[in-house]
């Protein structure tokens, strides 16, 4: 079965119901062992999505998860023995209660990574699991929490009706479908998208006006809710939870499953935790052996199936909502800009520039990079930036876009000192840049990752964008339009559904500089966009060029290529060594002194 029939297949709402009505006459069919068994698949999959969401697509690395899932189970147990919540309360406010511990905890956590990131977590699971040894008074300590309603026990009611295991399965069943259902809404809305981007790169999300901190802050935040509604669950099936169920081994056990399954999918942790639910309870031989078979598994995940079953089924999760009647628009682009007289006359420039550094400074460790760089930006121009490797060209761009803070210095946009904002603020004020080597995301297709370029234009909320309220699937609608024109205009369309890392480098080129256009940007900054392109896509890199400045953005160029640059920019500016040499027409520069020398090496009085 090919991919593409497998999601018209699955994406069929009558599979749907077919699909929900087998699992719903599971206890028709199956021992109370078995529905037990699925029950516990069920919650195991709410555990793989929660650490998919928070690892697989956010690329936050969680090895002490089990905390969110105990704590989840205790609060659950808590409030339903001590003061007789009804299990629809208790799942709400152990929700709040996770959610909000996962956002206290993505301040520390955001601000370190890898090795140091996987410490904290493992220490959060280690200290979560203190906390309830040894809290006898609220959590039973090494005795555990017993009497909590449970189906299997016959003390479970739910709407004053006592319910029985199959009831019980029903209502995870429920809650199952209805969280995978909102999952998959959020990781085809503009959020998910953004999560990869932080994933790939911190510093090419924050260039399109994705904020990496608070990416982190809603990936654990809603993690850890995932996995407190869990762990409602698994309290409220077994009557009774203890410390030891929620140690290093079960952190272990639900990044296995994710791993396993496939993360940055949906389709992937299911089969995870499928494989995960079923396969040691049939082989009760194996338990045992729990953690050398965790082990193992792992090392063929990374090494034999690095994209999981996912990968060897071929299940990759589209990024964006598959709406059907897509509204074409009325004329192709390419025609449009036919007809539209590119403007390259006063008419699209200002007095007043748009953009100005005031005698910035740059240090790096004692050296001077920068010194004293004072530059303006008019609308509608196209400036050249050139000089030497080394004269601080990409420095400057990377002072202005927030990279790197200046020493002195200031920096101004539409009158407002931008001096020192990060970098996700700046571009979305609106400065917009490209990268020396293209920064797109590898595993993401060519329209996924144009989608990208519209994030900051989104306006669609969370729950929206969850639930899928009209707005956001209209709003989703309207940059697909937008995509498609781009699309047409870059000549990308014949790559659409193709991923990024698979494309030649010139064409991976082509989409990062169509990309910053969708971000509608009020400056464009290009940092060496012509290097190692064919002489095809060069000629397409300056159809777009000239199509950005047609509409009067402002555009600094950076390149080695001196043809290219000289048939596009209105004027340039020469740095030599952090030092401007030279400002002006290209004309004067070809015979300017300094510039000669700095480029080739000239004695000033040969």
């Amino acid at each position: 079965m090919t991919k593409s029939t497998f999601h018209k297949i699955t994406d069929s709402h009558f599979t749907k119901l077919v699909l929900f009505l087998l699992f719903a006459f599971i206890p028709f069919v199956f021992a109370v062992n078995d529905v037990q068994l699925f029950i516990f698949w069920g919650i195991n999959i709410l555990l793989a999505q929660s650490i998919n969401l928070l690892s697989g697509f956010a690329g936050q690395i969680s090895l002490g998860h089990a905390a969110f899932y105990a704590i989840g189970a205790y609060t659950s147990g808590i409030l339903m023995t001590n003061f007789g919540l009804s299990l629809v309360v208790t799942i709400l406010v152990t929700a709040l209660v996770n959610g909000l511990v996962g956002y206290l905890l993505s301040f520390p956590a955001g601000r370190v990574k890898e090795f140091y990131l996987a410490m904290m977590t493992l220490g959060f699971g280690f200290i979560i699991q203190e906390v309830a040894k040894e809290w006898s008074s609220v959590t039973g300590g090494v005795m555990g929490l017993s009497g909590i309603p449970s189906p299997q026990l016959g003390t479970f009611t739910f709407l004053g009706i006592p319910m029985g295991l199959a009831y019980y399965y029903w209502v995870v069943l429920i809650i199952v479908v209805f969280f995978l259902w909102m999952f998959k809404n959020f990781v085809q809305s503009y959020f998910g998208r953004s999560f990869l981007a932080v994933h790939r790169s911190e510093l090419s999300a924050a260039s399109i006006g994705i904020s990496p901190q608070y990416v982190k802050q809603l990936a654990y935040t809603v993690s850890a809710l995932m996995a407190g509604v869990a762990g409602a669950l698994y309290a409220h099936l077994m009557g009774y939870i203890g410390s030891n169920s929620f140690g290093m081994m079960q952190s272990i056990e639900i990044l296995v499953m994710g791993i396993l399954g496939g993360f940055g999918t949906i389709i992937g942790p299911i089969l995870g935790a499928g494989f995960l639910t079923f396969i040691p309870n049939k082989l009760q031989f194996i338990q045992e052996y729990q953690l050398m078979i965790y082990a193992f598994l792992l090392v063929v995940s990374f090494l034999i199936i690095p994209q999981g079953f996912a990968g060897v089924l071929n299940l990759r999760t589209s990024l964006y909502k598959n709406l059907k009647h897509k509204e074409k628009s009325p004329l192709p682009v390419h025609n449009v800009l036919a007809k539209r007289e590119i403007i390259d006359s006063e008419a699209n420039r200002s007095n007043q520039p748009i953009l100005t550094t005031t005698n910035v400074i740059k240090d790096f460790s004692g050296l001077r990079a920068l010194n004293g760089i004072s530059i303006k930006l008019y609308r509608g121009e196209i400036l050249g930036l050139i000089g030497p490797n080394g004269s601080g060209k990409s420095t400057l761009v990377n002072l202005i876009s927030g990279i790197y803070p200046i020493t002195s210095g200031k920096i101004s946009f539409e009158d407002h000192d931008i001096t020192n904002k990060q970098s996700h603020y700046i571009a979305n004020r609106g400065i917009i840049r490209t990268f020396q080597d293209p920064h797109n995301v590898a595993n993401m297709t060519v329209r996924e990752n144009l989608l990208l370029g519209n994030h900051r234009l989104y306006q669609s909320g969370i729950l929206s964008c969850t639930i899928n309220f009209k707005r956001s699937l209209v709003e989703e609608q309207e940059m697909l339009v937008k995509v498609e024109q781009i699309m047409d205009l870059s000549e990308l369309a014949h790559y659409a559904d193709d991923q990024v890392g698979n494309l030649p480098y010139g064409i991976q080129r082509i989409v990062e500089v169509a990309r910053a256009i969708l971000a509608e940007p009020k400056i464009l900054l290009l940092d060496e966009p012509a290097a190692g392109l064919s002489e095809t896509e060069l000629k397409l890199l300056i159809q777009l060029i000239r199509y950005v400045k047609s509409r009067g953005i402002p555009i600094v160029l950076i390149d080695h290529h001196m043809e290219f640059v000289a048939s596009l920019v209105d004027r340039v500016f020469v740095l030599d060594s952090g030092e401007e040499i030279y400002s002006g027409d290209m004309k004067g520069m070809k015979q300017n002194k300094q510039v000669i020398e700095a480029y080739l090496g000239v004695a000033k009085h040969a």
